[in-house]
């Protein structure tokens, strides 16, 4: 797989998580309830000091899979081509700053999950399209990554460790 950068990334240009609620209000980006409780779980943290971080889009099909898979193999076929979790604070950040997101795209963003329980981990997904009635609504949603992940599927990795 080539690992071609998709989009440059800067993360920890926020000290709190309360911080990224009033950007992302201000920003009119809409917070599913899932991403809300992801975002508020003991688990979560920001990142301290500024970092750019070189962002790498993969489908399952460029990874090498024939059929949907587990979040765990995800993962660990990407970590043989070079790319690797992101930290979580990339959900939020990519939702602030990608205005460019086609309308109707999901993105799964590849990182260590948030267990919001003791039986839900979650992945952050940043989307832009039809959401509570709203055509054009940016958002950051979060689902469990738990499940098996569909082939149409696009996860956000970075390229090298951090």
């Amino acid at each position: 797989m080539q690992q071609s950068v998709w989009r440059p990334l800067t993360i920890g240009t926020f000290d709190t998580i309360g911080s990224y609620f009033v950007a992302l209000a201000e920003k009119k980006r809409n917070i599913s309830d899932s991403a809300r409780a992801t975002l508020t779980a003991g688990e979560m943290r920001t990142i301290r000091g500024r970092r750019d971080l070189e962002l790498v889009l993969a489908s399952l099909p460029e990874l090498g899979f024939k059929k949907e898979a587990a979040y765990k193999e995800i993962a660990e076929c990407a970590k043989t081509a070079g790319l690797y979790p992101c930290p979580p604070e990339v959900g939020p950040s990519l939702s602030l700053q990608y205005d460019d997101q086609p309308n109707g795209e999901i993105v799964i963003v590849a990182m260590n999950p948030i267990f919001v329980s003791q039986r839900d981990s979650r992945l952050f997904a940043v989307g832009h399209g039809h959401v509570h009635g709203r055509r054009d609504s940016y958002y950051l949603a979060a689902g469990p990554a738990s499940k098996n992940w569909a082939l149409d599927r696009r996860f956000v990795f970075t390229r090298g460790r951090l």
